[in-house]
C-alpha cells in the first residue's frame, strides 16, 4: 500500500508548476491574438471587448486545467491526483473547475498548503483532496 498524504513540498511543487506550465500554453493564444491584432497602445489597456472575450474564455480553460482524470498536467509530472473526500474517488470535473476558482487568492491557497498537503481553500469548499497518484483510495471525513 503506498502512502495517500504528499508532502508539502511536492503540493507546492505541484501548485507551481501547474501555475506556470497552464499560464505558459494560455499566453500563446494571448500573443497570437495581439500580434494579429496590433498594437494595445492604440485601444487602450482593455484592447477592446474581442481581447476581453478571449481572455474569459483562456481563464475558463485555465479552471478547467485538472478536468482531465483529475490530473493536471503537473499533477501527472508529480504523480498526484484530486479525490473526492469522502469517496476517495477521482474528483468530477465540475469539482476540479470549482476548486480551481479559488486560484484567484493563490497566496492564500499557498498558505493554507503549507500548513495541509491534502487540501487547500477550493479542496474545503467543494470536498476534494490531493493524493499521490495510485495510492490505495481511502475514504476520508471532514473531522479527520
Amino acid at each position: 500500500m503506498r502512502n495517500e498524504k504528499p508532502g508539502v513540498g511536492k503540493r507546492l511543487a505541484s501548485m507551481l508548476l501547474d501555475h506556470f506550465i497552464t499560464c505558459f500554453i494560455l499566453m500563446v493564444p494571448v500573443l497570437a491574438f495581439v500580434f494579429i491584432r496590433g498594437n494595445p497602445a492604440d485601444e487602450g489597456p482593455a484592447m477592446g471587448p474581442e481581447f476581453q472575450f478571449v481572455f474569459l474564455g483562456l481563464m475558463f480553460l485555465y479552471f478547467f486545467k485538472d478536468g482531465f482524470g483529475a490530473r493536471s498536467i503537473a499533477k501527472r509530472m508529480t504523480k498526484l491526483q484530486i479525490v473526492d473526500n469522502t469517496t476517495g474517488r477521482p474528483a468530477s470535473v465540475m469539482q476540479c473547475f470549482f476548486r480551481n476558482l479559488t486560484i484567484v487568492i493563490w497566496p492564500v491557497e499557498v498558505l493554507i498548503t503549507l500548513f495541509n498537503s491534502q487540501r487547500r481553500l477550493g479542496d474545503y469548499i467543494v470536498g476534494t483532496r490531493v493524493v499521490n497518484y495510485g495510492a490505495t483510495p481511502i475514504p476520508a471525513f471532514e473531522f479527520e
